[in-house]
Order: C-alpha cells, then structure tokens, then sequence
C-alpha cells in the first residue's frame, strides 16, 4: 500500500507541467544629437566651435552601469577637420527604469587654408550607445549644412629706390601683386598723395584668381611731370582687395616710393645771359649812333 502511494504521487508530479522561467524583458533606447545652425561662413582663418547637446532616451529597462556614448565626425569634405570635445560622455541612469538625460560638448569645425571660398558642404557626425543591462545599443547619424569662408592677403610690392620721371614723358611704374587668399580677388589702386606739380594715373581694377598660374601679375602706374619743372616728393598708393564676386574686403595694403622728377629743358648757367645783354646793349648802342 505505501508503494502504491509513491508511485501515485510520482506519477501526478509528471502528469503537472512545469512552470516556465521568467524571460528577461529589454527594455528601448535612443541618442540624439541636436548640431547647430551656423549662419555665418566657416573661415579658414580661424576654427570655429559650436556647442552641440547630446541626448539618451530610454524606457523600461535597467542599466548595469553607467552608459557610454562615443561621438565623432564620419563624413564630410577633405579640406575640413572637424572633432568633439569631449569626444565621450557617460550618462549615470541610477536606478531609473525610464528617463531622459543630456550632455552639452563641443563641436570644431577647422577650415583648410586651400578650401575654394564660399563652397558649400556638409559634416555627418555619428554618436553611438553602448549597449547596457536590458538597454540595448543606439546611434544616430546627423549631418551639419556650411560653407567655407574667405581668408588670405595680398601681397603687393614696389621696385626699391626712387622713381625718376622726365618732364614731359611717360614714365611707368611696376606693381607686383600676388593673391594669397581662398578666392578670385578685385584690385583698386588709387594715388592717394603725390607732389602737386606731378600726376599719377592708376591702373584700371585688376582680376586675381586664387588657383596656381593667375594668382599673381605686374600692375603698372603711370607718371608724368611738367616738361619745364622739377618735382619731389613722396607718392603713396592705396590697394583696396575684395573677393571678385562676394565683395568681402582684404585688409588693405598702402605703397609708398619717391619721386625724383627732372624737368627736360636744361636751365642755363649766368654766361649766356650775359652774353646776350652784351649784345643787346651793342645792338642798342649801334641804332643810337645812325
């Protein structure tokens, strides 16, 4: 009878089925990166930073650590660097099995000096969460719109010692300019001072390119100065630089050189004039004596 017993009471433990084991349940996850907007171009003269907010998102589940979020710059035009610091962040979820957490980090955007200005581009940054506890992975590619800015100088350049210009003729004056900006530039040259006896005729705007072989030319002044006087002084130049299509200035640049003008009729000694008043006075003498 005791056997029958244990054998009903294994066979009744076969017969009821096994309660099933507690699944882990995941819970969601997400990041998000807000870039800004930049209004302004990005110039090569100077990296630019911006602030960037870094966002986690995640619900219904548990982190076992801190979450950690890589950043970083996967895409954009070979003439930009662009970096984040910091280029990490961690988000500390506590014991929170929802919420929503966000870190501000910085974003430099560098601009090479040979990126063609005024290009318009975009950056793709990527911001990755590991996966922790029941939150899983996240990331989220966003792309920042911009365009290069304007940066650079001319260079200009006169022949060393003084200008010699006779009287009554053209003399020419040699201006060695050179674009050492990102762009095509316009060049004025205006006279700004000059002896008032003499007159300065500035070249016409000249076109720089900004690519190698028409970056650089030899401008020419002309003077001119009385054919019956002799002038010096100085004379001084001003070069206004500006992108050729855009209008964005250059500092300016200002020349400077000496005038030596010669006047071209040779002015005589005291002989000749008293030699003709002796004559005259023979003249005169002779036509009183008839």
């Amino acid at each position: 009878m005791r056997v029958s017993w244990v054998l009903l009471v294994a066979l009744t433990a076969c017969l009821v089925p096994a309660a099933p084991a507690l699944a882990q349940t995941t819970g969601s996850a997400s990041v998000d990166l807000s870039l800004p907007t930049l209004a302004a171009p990005v110039s090569p003269a100077e990296p630019q930073n911006s602030s960037v907010t870094v966002r986690y998102e995640w619900n219904d589940g548990m982190a076992e650590d801190n979450v950690t979020v890589d950043l970083s710059h996967v895409d954009g035009p070979p003439w930009l660097n662009s970096s984040f610091s910091p280029s990490t962040v961690e988000f500390d979820l506590g014991n929170q099995a929802s919420g929503v957490e966000t870190r501000i980090v910085n974003v430099t955007l560098d601009v090479a000096s040979d990126a063609t200005a005024y290009t318009e581009a975009e950056a793709t940054y990527r911001a990755e969460a590991e996966a922790s506890g029941t939150l899983p992975a996240a990331e989220i590619e966003e792309s920042l719109a911009f365009e290069s800015g304007f940066a650079g100088q001319l260079v200009a350049a006169l022949p060393e010692g003084n200008v010699t210009a006779w009287g009554g003729l053209r003399q020419e004056v040699p201006i060695d300019l050179e674009n050492t900006a990102n762009g095509p530039i316009e060049v004025d040259v205006r006279v700004d001072r000059i002896p008032a006896d003499a007159r300065g005729t500035p070249p016409d705007a000249i076109v720089l390119g900004h690519e190698p072989g028409n970056e650089s030319t030899t401008a020419t002044m002309e003077i001119r100065v009385p054919w019956s006087l002799s002038v010096e002084g100085p004379v001084e130049l001003a070069l206004d630089a500006a992108h050729e299509t855009e209008g964005t200035e250059l500092d300016d640049r200002r020349l400077a050189f000496t005038l030596d003008g010669r006047s071209a009729v040779p002015v005589p000694g005291p002989g000749p004039w008293i030699t003709l008043l002796a004559a005259a006075f023979a003249l005169a003498v002779r036509a009183r004596s008839r």
